[in-house]
């Protein structure tokens, strides 16, 4: 069986990218159903939920749910809470990861970029962060500050990939 933080990120990554948060407020609840049905088909499409993960369209569109009420809670990066890490990814940007520890940073960037190429980096690039600082910045455990950036470049951000 295929690793299932791999289904949990394509359904966040899809949300983050495909979903139009206001027009989906307008939407009524019968709507929304089936919107939910759509973006599980949709995801389907890319994972094959079915066959790699033995998952049904149900428990797919469930899954799209909770991911979407988690994006639209807030979130705030609390390094004293959650363990939280720092990659720089291959065009130079930061990435966020939350993690439990510092290997599993590394396998869910790694699950990552089978999602998407804007994950892809090097692993020794990997710093825990210590203390964020009002303005984004993030003071990581080598001394080094690198800017937090916008909620598109958190991984595992909502707890699904197995930490928080």
């Amino acid at each position: 069986m295929a690793d299932i933080r791999r289904l949990w990120m394509h359904i966040e990554f899809y949300v983050k990218k495909r979903v139009d948060f206001v027009t989906l407020d307008r939407l009524s609840p019968e709507s929304y159903e089936k919107f939910l049905t759509r973006a599980a088909i949709e995801v389907s499409r890319e994972t094959f939920p079915a066959k790699v993960f033995g998952i049904s369209r149900d428990e797919l569109r469930e899954m799209v749910r909770e991911v979407i009420v988690d994006i639209r809670a807030d979130k705030i990066v609390r390094p004293a809470v959650d363990k939280v890490y720092s990659y720089i990814n291959s065009v130079g940007e930061t990435i966020i990861v939350y993690a439990k520890t510092k290997k599993e940073a590394g396998e869910l960037m790694g699950l990552a970029s089978y999602v998407n190429p804007l994950y892809w980096g090097k692993k020794s690039t990997i710093k825990r962060i210590l203390q964020v600082y009002e303005g984004g910045r993030a003071e990581l455990d080598n001394g080094e500050y690198r800017q937090i950036p916008h909620s598109g470049q958190f991984i595992n951000l909502y707890g699904h990939g197995g930490a928080a």
